[in-house]
C-alpha cells in the first residue's frame, strides 16, 4: 500500500488458498514466459501420467543435453512487465509444489516472481529455492514471511540446466496458502 492507503497495483485479490496450478483447470497464469534455449522447451499443462493428485500435472519438457531453460506462468500471457496484470496474494503465509523429473538428481531453481523493477508494473516480490528432483514426487514449501505479495504476476518460475542428456520436470498442486 502506498501512503493514502490505496494499493499501488489495483489487480484482483484472491481467496487462499490460491492455486498456481492444479489439474490443469485452475490456472490463473499463462505458460508463456519462455527463457534460455526457448526452442528446445515444451509445456504440457494436462500431463495425465503418474500425477501427484487428481488427473494431470504441468509437465516441462526440455529435449536437450545440454543449456539452461526457463518458464514462468505469467498474468498477463506474453508480458513481461509492460501491461498491469497478477494478482494480490496478500495473507499468503507459504508458497508451496510438488515436483519431480524424469531422471535422478536434477538440480532447479523453482518459485515466484521474475519481472524486475526496472518495469512499469514488476512483480512485488520474487523467491525461489534450488532444488534436487529426482524421479518420486516431493513437495517443498517456501515461507512468505515479510515479502509484499500485493502484486504477483509471475506466479510460477522455474530455470534449470540439461546435463548429458534431455530431461523433463513434473510440477503439480502448485499453491500460495
Amino acid at each position: 500500500e502506498n501512503k493514502d492507503g490505496k494499493r499501488k497495483y489495483l489487480v484482483p485479490k484472491v481467496t487462499l488458498p490460491f492455486y498456481v496450478y492444479k489439474d490443469g483447470v485452475e490456472n490463473p497464469y499463462a505458460p508463456s514466459a519462455y527463457m534460455g534455449n526457448i526452442k528446445s522447451i515444451s509445456v504440457d499443462t494436462n500431463h495425465k501420467a503418474n500425477v501427484h493428485s487428481g488427473k494431470a500435472s504441468l509437465k516441462i519438457g526440455y529435449n536437450l543435453e545440454y543449456d539452461w531453460y526457463g518458464l514462468g506462468l505469467v498474468d498477463p500471457a506474453n508480458d513481461w512487465g509492460e501491461i498491469l496484470g497478477g494478482y494480490d496474494i496478500t495473507g499468503a503465509t507459504k508458497f508451496s509444489f510438488w515436483a519431480k523429473a524424469s531422471k535422478k538428481n536434477v538440480i532447479a531453481t523453482i518459485g515466484f516472481g521474475l519481472i524486475g523493477k526496472d518495469k512499469p508494473f514488476p512483480d512485488t516480490a520474487k523467491k525461489s529455492i534450488e532444488v534436487k528432483l529426482n524421479t518420486t514426487w516431493k513437495k517443498y514449501t517456501i515461507k512468505l514471511k515479510k515479502l509484499d505479495l500485493s502484486c504477483i504476476r509471475s506466479g510460477l518460475v522455474l530455470f534449470s540446466n540439461s546435463y548429458g542428456s534431455p530431461q523433463d520436470i513434473y510440477l503439480d498442486d502448485v499453491v500460495f496458502e
